[in-house]
């Protein structure tokens, strides 16, 4: 019974982490390496003393992705500077376990999807929130000057990603609604979910990314396809 509550409560402790994780993509890499790390090695210890994770290991995907791993590592002994190819290639491994992190997450935490889908959409409400007040102000919300005249970077500071981050977070934060089983709060979720992509779509013809604009771009059309009465 103690090692089921230790083990419980460890699995909660890294659910706690990946919930963090669309806060942590806005302070920047540190955290999110770090979150992604400890996620993967955590995956690498249950491997050698628990029989849960082998399922998720011995898949036809993951096993291609590791057979992928195993051959870029091998590529890059033989490269004309091993030290400088091996710096990418040997730690490609540790976002393959940590895909499986999250797929063990979801199965062990039945509340991880709330939390985690709740954690998206107040980054995404925040950060678009935050880039609106640094358009109009020439400031964002913590005081911080707008680096380029001519495109807002909000909490980003001096790295124009504002819209990279909420192109590609905002089908995910859709997805999630899905998850909610009440009909009245569903329903509350898509229409804000239809304003925040409307605001979502002018900030980011804002911040002047074009690949950014195109990726929401095929989101827009997806979720206007894939959602039902949208």
């Amino acid at each position: 019974m103690t090692n089921f509550i230790d083990k419980k409560t460890i699995n909660n402790i890294f659910s706690y982490l990946l919930i963090f994780l669309p806060i942590a993509l806005i302070t920047g890499p540190f955290l999110t390496n770090l979150i992604v790390s400890l996620i993967s090695i955590y995956m690498l210890i249950l491997l050698f003393v628990s029989n849960d994770i082998k399922q998720y290991l011995l898949n036809k995907i993951n096993l291609i992705l590791l057979f992928f791993w195993v051959y870029i590592v091998l590529r890059s002994l033989f490269a004309s500077n091993p030290y400088l190819s091996l710096e990418s290639s040997l730690f490609y491994g540790r976002f393959i376990f940590f895909s499986i992190g999250v797929a063990y997450i979801i199965e062990k935490n039945t509340n991880f999807v709330k939390f985690f889908g709740y954690s998206l959409w107040l980054c995404l409400f925040l950060a678009t929130l935050d880039g609106f007040i640094q358009y109009f102000t020439g400031f964002n919300s913590f005081g911080w000057e707008q680096i380029d005249p001519e495109r807002v970077s909000g909490f980003f500071r001096e790295e124009l990603i504002l819209g990279s981050y909420l192109s590609r977070l905002l089908p995910l934060a859709f997805f999630f609604i899905y998850f909610i089983n009440d009909k009245k709060r569903k329903g509350l979720f898509l229409l804000i979910g239809l304003i925040m992509l409307v605001l979502i779509d002018v900030l980011i013809f804002i911040t002047g990314e074009r690949i950014a604009f195109f990726y929401l771009t095929m989101s827009t059309v997806m979720i206007i396809i894939l959602v039902p009465n949208f």
